[in-house]
This record gives C-alpha cells, structure tokens and sequence, in this order.
C-alpha cells in the first residue's frame, strides 16, 4: 500500500514537471513530508504513537500529497481520464523498449545505491554500519539542491530535444552544472567545517564521529555528481538512452569491485572511498560520451573560479577562533563563511543567475523599507 502511494505520488509529480510546473512538487517533496515524516517520529519517540500508527501515518502522509498534485492538475485543467489508449502504432515498440530501459536503469541505481552498505555489513559486520549510513546521508545533504535544479532542467532539457536544438541543450547543461557545483562547494564547506560540533550535538556523537571521514569523502563525491551537471538526463532524453543501461552494469561493477579492495583495508572509509570513486568514474564516462556523441560539454574558467572562492573561504574558517558555546560556533561559522562566499561569487560575477537574484532581492528590501 505505501508503495503504491508512494508510486502516485511520483506520477502526479513527473506530470507537472513535464508542465514546468516546478514549485508545487518540490515543495510537497522536500518540506512537507520531511516535515510531516518528522513530526511522526519525534511523536513515537515521546510514546504518543505506536510504531503500527507511524506507520498508517507514513501512508497518509503520501496520500495527502497526491491529493493536492491530483488536486492541482484537475484545477488547472491538465488532467483528463480516459479508458481509450491512445498511442501511435509507429512508436509503440520504441516506446516500450524506453519504459523497460528507464525501469531498468532506475531499478539498478535503487539496487547499487544499497551495495555498499550491504557489503559494510557482510565484509565488517553489523555495527560500523550504523556509523557509516548515518555519515553517509548526513553528506548526501549536499545533492539536494541538484536534485531541485535538475527536476527544474529535466523538461527543459527533454523539450530542447524535441526540437533538437542542440545551442539550447548545451546552455542548460553549462548553467545547471555551475549552480550546482557553487552550492554543492558552499554546503561542503560549511559541513566539513562544523562537521565536529555536529558530532557534539548528536546523541552518542562520540561513536558517530568514528564516521567523519566518511562524511567529507563521500560529500566530495556527491560534489563531483553535482559538478558534472544533469548528465544522465541528457543521455537518457537523447536517441541514445540506451547506454544508460551500459552505464549501470560499470557502475555496478566498479563499486563491487573497489569496496571488495577497500573495504577491508581502510573499514568504512573505505566503503566511503569506494562510493566517491564510482561516482568520478560514472560521470567521466558520462562526460566524455555526451561530448563525443553531442558536442557539448559543461565546463568554463567559471569552475576553476568558484574552487578558488571555496579556497579562499575555507582559509577564512581556519582563521575563526572556536567559540565554546557549540550552537553558537557553528552559527558565527556559517554566517562567515556563507558571507565570504556568496560575495565573491557575486563580485566576480561567476553565475548570472544569482547576480539576477540578488538584484531582486535588493529591490524587494529597498521597496519594504
């Protein structure tokens, strides 16, 4: 049942981002079931619910965000049901061959996402595990605004093939990959340099800390993905989907491979290492197949700026005294950090994009005041 849900959930979300309509999903899927998800445990963790009523409440939670998607596209006039199946003869076997392809591709992902975890726990037994899922979605926080900015460039980037307008593709593979790659380098930063008061806030930090390494290489990692932009969604909207699925039998392979060597040797870090190597090595490939098969690539001198404005904002956190009060040090850390960033990016011009924002946002406060 939760599945299903769950699956609706997902459909009614792809319709209206196939209608670029971007703001409504993302903001049922990244604030309101987190907050809703949170808001059961914190309940059963103060004995006011039961695990069966976590649950049913889990459950309802999707039901209630596919009842405001479904909601949306009726209002709006998007959604029409019919029993007829209308679909043209001529692309019925190329629309099947497609779906079975993406099924794969997303299956396998699910599939290898879970590898090394399993083989954690097979090759060190059960308890680094626990250290090691919790570093690692604690980095995984970093790929969060890519997965925002790619549900975003998703239908650009599917319609630009549709007129094949190849000048348009590459415009938005250039773009997205730089505004991920300065958030991803903002958030890195400001992880790695609060990373030991978070283990201080933590319940039983002392043994999560075992994981910090973890933390730093796996979110290098997830800062490479971010980097390279939505490569998979230009491969898998082009006429050569079908290499998504060669992309996942190397991926499968590597992370086997390079956590049965490392695994052993250097424990979860190198469960971690193994995650950030897969990672270079998928996106290489991805790289330099996008750019023999379509000619278009995403880097300029911008990337090499914005590692420089990373260098220099990471000195910045070096040269800040420890404040005793944990909260406190992590808050005035940020904040100067953050500050430093975000003003060389802005002064030295390096994504339009948020030199655009900031100009509104100047107006909005010049207008309030």
């Amino acid at each position: 049942m939760a599945y299903l849900h769950y699956r609706d959930v997902h459909l009614a979300r792809g319709l209206l981002h196939s209608l670029l309509k971007n703001v409504l999903p993302n903001l049922l899927k990244e604030i309101l079931v987190r907050v809703l998800l949170a808001v059961l445990i914190l309940m059963y963790f103060r004995n006011v619910l039961t695990f069966e009523q976590v649950m049913v409440g889990s459950v309802l939670i999707y039901v209630l965000t596919f009842a405001i998607l479904l909601a949306s596209l009726v209002g709006e006039g998007r959604l029409v049901f019919s029993l007829t199946l209308n679909i043209d003869p001529s692309i019925r076997k190329e629309l099947v061959r497609f779906s079975l392809l993406s099924f794969a591709g997303t299956a396998g992902l699910i599939i290898i996402g879970k590898v090394d975890s399993l083989m954690v726990a097979a090759l060190l037994g059960l308890a680094p595990v626990a250290v090691y899922t919790t570093s690692f979605y604690m980095a995984t926080v970093i790929e969060i605004p890519k997965r925002a900015m790619t549900q975003v460039a998703t239908p650009l980037i599917s319609r630009a093939f549709e007129k094949n307008d190849m000048e348009e593709i590459s415009t938005i593979y250039r773009k997205t990959a730089l505004n991920q790659f300065i958030i991803g380098t903002l958030l890195l930063i400001g992880i790695a340099a609060n990373l030991d008061s978070i283990f201080m806030l933590m319940p039983k930090g002392e043994i999560y800390s075992a994981g910090k390494w973890v933390v730093i290489i796996v979110g290098a990692g997830k800062l490479v993905d971010m980097l390279f932009g939505p490569s998979s969604e230009l491969i898998v909207y082009s006429r050569f989907y079908w290499f998504n699925i060669v992309l996942i039998v190397v991926l499968a392979a590597v992370i086997i491979v390079s956590n049965n060597l490392l695994i052993p040797r250097y424990g979860i870090e190198g469960a971690a290492m193994g995650a950030a190597i897969t990672l270079v090595i998928f996106n290489s490939v991805k790289y330099v197949f996008i750019w023999v098969k379509m000619s278009v690539q995403p880097f300029t001198m911008a990337f090499i700026k914005v590692i420089g404005v990373g260098a220099a904002s990471w000195a910045i956190h070096l040269l800040i005294p420890r404040i005793d009060l944990v909260l406190l040090d992590m808050i005035v850390r940020s904040a100067l950090i953050t500050l430093v960033f975000g003003a060389l990016i802005l002064w030295m011009s390096l994504s339009p994009e948020a030199n655009d924002l900031s100009r509104m946002a100047l107006k909005k406060l010049k207008t309030w005041s």
